[in-house]
């Protein structure tokens, strides 16, 4: 009777175990890997403002979409290029000539994380270039998509920098205001995020 009553007590505890090591392996896992949230569309809005002096030369902007589910991870990342590629001739050893391709424009690549307290932090980086070729004075001069391909190595203008701003929702912020030492001119990026609806 003693015998049966331990065989019966070492039987329960070995069925009653699996169960016990199935909720530890579910509790540990729960611990290294958060569920996501609910995903939310964002869009994110950017506007290049271009100044000499105090005149405003050109406004530019820019939208697109991305998701975000996580609260301090940067799930959600992005890019844009807009621009022309331009035929640049080159010349190589031997006088030989060549043409290359350069992109002039504008480029963006960006992440958006969700903070703890409900903000946006839109971060990444920004890049405008353009090119100066000689005009019939041998002076630089700006190119633009009417002129003709440069030729002679014309000069690459590039301004290039990292932005991190936070926003509430639908807040427009400055994420940076850069000066062109070639020719004065004030790049101005501003950042917005809003829901997606």
């Amino acid at each position: 009777m003693r015998i049966n009553r331990t065989l019966f007590v070492a039987l329960f505890i070995l069925l009653a175990m699996p169960p016990l090591y199935a909720q530890e392996k579910q509790s540990g896992q729960s611990q290294d890997c958060q569920p996501a949230g609910p995903q939310i569309p964002l869009k994110v809005q950017f506007l290049v403002t271009e100044y000499d002096g105090a005149k405003k030369v050109a406004s530019m902007p820019y939208a697109t979409t991305v998701v975000t589910s996580h609260v301090g991870r940067r799930d959600s990342t992005g890019s844009l290029r807009v621009g022309v590629r331009v035929p640049v001739t080159v010349t190589k050893k031997g006088n030989d000539q060549e043409a290359e391709y350069i992109d002039v424009g504008t480029a963006i690549g960006y992440w958006v994380e969700l903070m703890a307290d409900g903000r946006y932090l839109a971060s990444g980086w920004f890049e405008r270039s353009s090119l100066f070729a000689k005009d019939a004075g041998n002076e630089p001069k700006e190119w633009t998509p009417s002129d003709v391909p440069p030729g002679g190595n014309p000069l690459l203008r590039q301004t290039r920098a990292d932005f991190s701003v936070a926003l509430h929702e639908g807040q427009v912020g400055e994420a940076l205001s850069v000066t062109d030492p070639m020719t004065a001119r004030v790049f101005k990026l501003e950042v917005a995020v809003s829901a997606s609806k």
